[in-house]
């Protein structure tokens, strides 16, 4: 375990992605899934509030950042109109699940089985830029992903104890920006995969 106050490094690197992110959606470089996007923002800001009244701590800061972060991607996404990825029913129902996700989270209160149904619910959400990240990789920037995994990766050093509550989110960050990152930068020429039937 390192000193805990090694999240701040954490926090200052994905903050600094998401703002990199930010700039190229400001330029129309790359597009995001608003909708993704939008629930991104969401649910991390709302496990901030539940990790901080059951008492996680500092690492909570990581959780907020990945929250703030793409708050600031989805403001920065309506400069330019091109800027936002074309949404279509996979989305749509994708972040539909997501939000009936968060609502029962919401509702079912803390705990660990509700720190699940979270992740579960963030996960919904990311599965529109994840399918968007494997058919038009051009179309992300590695900058978010790069600086989240280090984040996490960090967060989980800086762990004391590893509960339901302290470890899901950040341990979930890890393969989600893992994940990311490999379907961005993966292939090279960044060429789209075509879609199949």
């Amino acid at each position: 375990m390192i000193d805990e106050r090694f999240v701040y490094l954490g926090a200052v690197i994905g903050l600094l992605g998401a703002v990199m992110y930010a700039r190229d959606a400001a330029r129309g470089t790359n597009q995001p899934n608003r909708m993704t996007f939008l629930l991104w923002a969401l649910a991390p800001l709302l496990g901030f509030g539940v990790q901080l009244r059951v008492g996680v701590g500092l690492v909570a800061l990581m959780t907020l950042v990945i929250g703030v972060g793409p708050l600031i991607i989805l403001v920065a996404s309506y400069s330019k109109t091109a800027s936002g990825w074309r949404l279509g029913p996979f989305d749509y129902t994708c972040g539909s699940l997501s939000a009936v996700g968060l609502a029962v989270w919401l509702i079912t209160g803390s705990g660990g089985a509700s720190i699940l149904l979270f992740v579960a619910a963030d996960l919904l959400a990311g599965l529109p830029t994840i399918r968007k990240a494997w058919l038009a990789p051009q179309s992300e920037s590695a900058s978010l992903f790069a600086a989240g995994l280090i984040n996490a990766c960090i967060t989980l050093a800086a762990l004391d104890e590893l509960s339901i509550e302290a470890a899901a989110f950040p341990v979930y960050a890890f393969f989600m920006t893992g994940v990311m990152l490999t379907l961005v930068k993966g292939r090279p020429d960044g060429t789209p995969v075509p879609e199949t039937s």
